[in-house]
């Protein structure tokens, strides 16, 4: 019996792959600390954060969205951002600090904080100071997730939550 529940668990094992299921976050109160994509629904695009310069074009990585989560393999999850809600700190998955410094359109990098919240219509609003929100831009040739002072397009933000096996089609 033994040998059949260890046979078993190892084709289980074979036809499995571990998954993160991150959930969208729909109210500030939902808000703590923790792991999360930021995401431009529209454009099914979340913000990179495994690259080493983020303010670039097209510092995105696709996502697909069903039901309000994103379920991302965990060999693939690489492009997330640790958010400390008490310090106001967005952290990408490279160990670069996010946020907004001086007068310009921009994503900079170094020690800066955030206020971070959500409204009303569930996107998500992420000040970086002055009136800088992170946002991002769909022009072509400037797709880019970016601190604006205008108006470009909202974001959302989804919240690590739990960590499953899901079934892969065996060769």
């Amino acid at each position: 019996m033994k040998k059949l529940l260890l046979t078993m668990a190892a084709v289980l094992m074979a036809t499995c792959a571990w998954a993160t299921d991150y959930v969208k976050v729909t109210s500030t109160s939902d808000l703590t600390s923790g792991k999360y994509l930021i995401v431009y629904e529209a454009g099914n695009v979340a913000l990179d954060g495994s690259l080493t310069t983020i303010d670039v074009a097209s510092n995105t990585q696709a996502v697909t969205i069903n039901n309000g989560k994103i379920t991302v393999a965990d060999a693939s999850d690489n492009f997330y951002f640790n958010i400390d809600m008490s310090a106001g700190t967005i952290i990408s998955a490279s160990n670069l600090q996010i946020g907004h410094s001086g007068s310009k359109n921009t994503l900079n990098t170094g020690d800066l904080t955030n206020t971070i919240s959500i409204n009303s219509d569930g996107t998500a609003e992420i000040n970086g100071g002055e009136s800088y929100v992170l946002r991002y831009n769909k022009s072509s040739g400037q797709s880019r997730f970016r601190y604006y002072a205008g108006t470009q397009e909202k974001i959302a933000l989804y919240k690590a939550g739990s960590v499953s096996p899901t079934a892969i089609d065996a060769p």
